[in-house]
Formats: C-alpha cells, structure tokens, sequence
C-alpha cells in the first residue's frame, strides 16, 4: 500500500478502483493511468511534503508557520479525510481564529502575525471561507471580525492565495462584513470618548486634574483618534497604554476607570460578536 492510500480512505478508493470515472485512459506517465484532481500544484506539494517528510517539518520550534501552507494543510487535509493532519492543522488555525475569549482578547491589541502562525490580517477572507468549508462555525465570527478591519478596497478585490489564485468573501458575507464595520465603529468611538470625559457620574474624581487630561489626549494623539478608524486608534491608544504601567502614565482613579472601561468594552463585544456579525453560534460562551 503507496503512502496516500495508507493515510486517506479517499485516496484509497481512488487507487482501488480499477478505472475511476474520471480517468482518461490514454492519459498516462511511465504507462500508470492518471487521475487528475482540483487541487493547485502549491497545495498538493505542501501535502505530498508533510506525508513523506511528517508534520513536524513545517512544526520547528520557535518557528512560525506560513498561513498559505497552514491553509493548503487545512484544505487538503479536510478534503482528502486525513485527520490526524486535519485535527492538528485545524488547531493552529484556532490560534488565530478562536472561540476562545482570553485568546482572541490576548491577541486583540498586538500586531499581526502570532508566535506560531506567520499570518497577515487580510488572509483573514481566505480563512473564512475555508473554515466554513470545513464546518467550524465557531471560529467564523473572529474571522470576519478581522476582515471588517481591512480596507474596502481590499475587501472588493480580494486577496491572492499562496497558489495564486483569487479569494473573495461571498457577497453576503461581504454585506455582513461591511454592515458589522459600522457597529463596531460606533462601539469603539463610544469607548475612545468615554476616555477624555472626567465629567462621567461613574468615574471617580482625578487625583491629578492638571496632567491626566493633557496626558490622555496626547496618547489618544498619537493613537490617532481623528484621524485613523476608532477601532484602530483605540486598539493603538490602548497598545500605547499597555507599553507602560497605567499608574505611571496617570492617577490611579483614571487607570482605574480606564481599566475596568476597555474590560467591559471587550467582555459586551465578545459576547455580541455573532449578533453584530449575523453569523449565529449556538455554542457561542461569554467571557470568562
């Protein structure tokens, strides 16, 4: 038994068929009969290589993995009924796509890519319409979540794959995503205003009226809050905060209104983001 036919039952009934239906007789190398299959030559190669050479070539410590051969793995792995592969791939992409609320705040506020997938934010369309593919309707509300922060014109071309070829977002997700984008714009400008607004009833009086104002509008500055998205500037203005300890940067009762602010700002999106992305999970757990 080949080494496809040992690891996939669908690879296996391909080759004990005698002539499979979709064989052209004449079409043969070395005088063995061909079966053609859909899958790019990119994506066929990365499977080839992981089930001569083992997974733990594209797994080395400390090194990321691409997210165009993550994706090829997770496509071909699913399709050919390799689980094993499939379970362990599905895994890293979880690392990402999460439906998990401590990971997906841990990573909410960080650059793109993770310690162990080397991942840019727009292949966030491409991992959408795979996880659906593949039935994983839970981790579909952070992807989408993703994709409302790429540009529209991103969003309307969309983005090459690994094997070149073009991925878009159906024209109902891309509604979804475009309709979920405004939501979530008010939410974050709410919360970026709550920030510079001492007269709140619920926030505790400034220890330091004559620097925390003048401190909290040059980080919302430099954050650009005006001036770039009010999801960006506050995923930046709260990066900025977190570079430095809060009471350091202000009193502690604008650290503590700040704080516990952002807590709740992610434990309501959290827990709404199928609501606002029209993407219901029954599933779906609230913050922990």
């Amino acid at each position: 038994m080949g080494v496809l036919s040992r690891h996939s039952e669908t690879f296996r009934g391909l080759f004990n068929t005698s002539r499979p239906a979709d064989v052209d007789a004449e079409l043969k190398v070395d005088g063995c009969p061909v079966i053609p299959v859909q899958d790019s030559a990119h994506d066929f190669k990365h499977l080839l290589h992981v089930l001569y050479d083992g997974l733990d070539t594209y797994l080395e410590p400390g090194k990321p993995i691409e997210f165009g051969i993550l994706a090829a793995l997770v496509r071909l792995s699913y399709n050919y009924q390799l689980d094993r592969i499939f379970a362990i791939t599905l895994g890293l992409m979880k690392v990402v796509f999460t439906d998990d609320f401590q990971a997906w705040r841990a990573r909410e506020n960080k650059t793109e890519g993770t310690t162990r997938v080397k991942i840019k934010d727009k292949n966030a369309i491409e991992a959408f319409n795979l996880l659906r593919t593949c039935g994983q309707p839970e981790l579909l509300p952070v992807a989408l979540y993703i994709c409302c922060g790429l540009e529209t014109r991103v969003l309307l071309r969309g983005v090459e794959r690994a094997d070149g070829s073009l991925e878009k977002l159906r024209d109902s997700d891309l509604e979804r995503c475009l309709a979920a984008r405004d939501v979530l714009e008010l939410q974050n400008a709410a919360l970026n205003r709550s920030v510079f607004d001492f007269a709140d009833p619920a926030r505790q009086a400034c220890l330091a009226p004559s620097t925390c104002p003048v401190t909290l509008h040059n980080i919302g500055h430099m954050a650009g809050l005006g001036t770039k998205s009010e999801t960006e500037a506050r995923r930046v203005f709260h990066r900025i905060l977190a570079e430095t300890p809060m009471s350091v940067v202000v009193c502690s009762s604008c650290a503590s209104f700040v704080t516990s602010g952002l807590t709740m700002f992610y434990e309501n999106l959290w827990r709404d983001l199928p609501r606002i992305l029209d993407l219901p999970v029954p599933t779906w757990l609230p913050a922990a």
